[in-house]
């Protein structure tokens, strides 16, 4: 990346569930405007690890800071964050505007027309400006995703965590917001933290892969995808990369 400057800082952050050891001495960083995506089998922690980073579980050893700013300091850390979890958490009683619009509200008693303004600018970037009015039983699962990509991104926070956010989609749909997001990423030059489980998608979207092991969980290997954008999913190089994951995967 030709920005060095480090938005996300993760340092050496363990995490245990009674006597389960989840997380290992865990460190990496992400810098602005980079997409790194977190990879790794099913149940190694890497929710658990989102979790921490996000601010809603408590470190329980080591720091994490955004911005310069700790976990550790509430409020103050998670206004530097945006969240797309793997279900878009709609409330279905509320338009899809009034859905975008929630981080406000949880902030203070009315939300302002500037406030408004932004939130019909972000469905328009994730293109669904013309359904503002609509509610989410009217929405396939894609356009719901794509609200609840508005809601994290309407606050303008300085990097973007995403939790599997495409699991369950089928194929086309998932490859066409894969595309989406990272035509968000090129016109509003956001950061990204991506959770997935599948070697394929964090080729084809990520600038690194911090790729981890089983439990206890430890950092395996990190890996620069260096292929400029926009690629293919099928290339020699993703191809030869994935068998490189792949193969530290069975190591464990």
């Amino acid at each position: 990346m030709e920005n060095s400057e480090v938005i996300l800082k993760i340092d050496d952050v363990s995490f245990e569930y009674g006597k389960l050891k989840v997380l290992e001495q865990i460190s990496f960083d992400v810098k602005k405007n980079e997409t790194v995506c977190i990879l790794g089998p099913s149940g190694c922690g890497k929710t658990t690890l989102l979790r921490l980073i996000s601010g809603l579980a408590t470190t329980q050893h080591g720091n994490v800071t955004v911005s310069g700013v700790s976990s550790s300091q509430g409020h103050d850390y998670k206004q530097h964050l945006g969240l797309v979890f793997q279900e878009p958490r709609l409330l279905p009683w509320r338009t899809t505007i009034d859905n975008v619009l929630i981080p406000f509200e949880l902030n203070q008693d009315k939300v302002t027309e500037e406030q408004k303004e932004k939130g019909m600018q972000a469905l328009k970037l994730v293109g669904l400006e013309s359904f503002a009015e609509n509610y989410s039983h009217e929405l396939s699962g894609g356009m719901r995703q794509r609200v609840a990509l508005a809601r994290a991104i309407v606050t303008d926070p300085d990097i973007l965590l995403l939790d599997e956010p495409l699991t369950g989609l089928d194929v086309h749909t998932k490859e066409e917001l894969q595309d989406e997001i990272l035509s968000l990423k090129e016109k509003t030059k956001r950061t990204m933290l991506w959770v997935t489980h599948d070697p394929q998608e964090a080729i084809y979207i990520a600038d690194r892969i911090i790729v981890l092991s089983n439990r206890p969980t430890v950092v395996r290997e990190i890996i620069s995808v260096n292929e400029p954008y926009p690629r293919t999913r099928m290339s020699q190089n993703a191809l030869d990369l994935e068998k490189r994951i792949r193969n530290l995967f069975s190591e464990d």
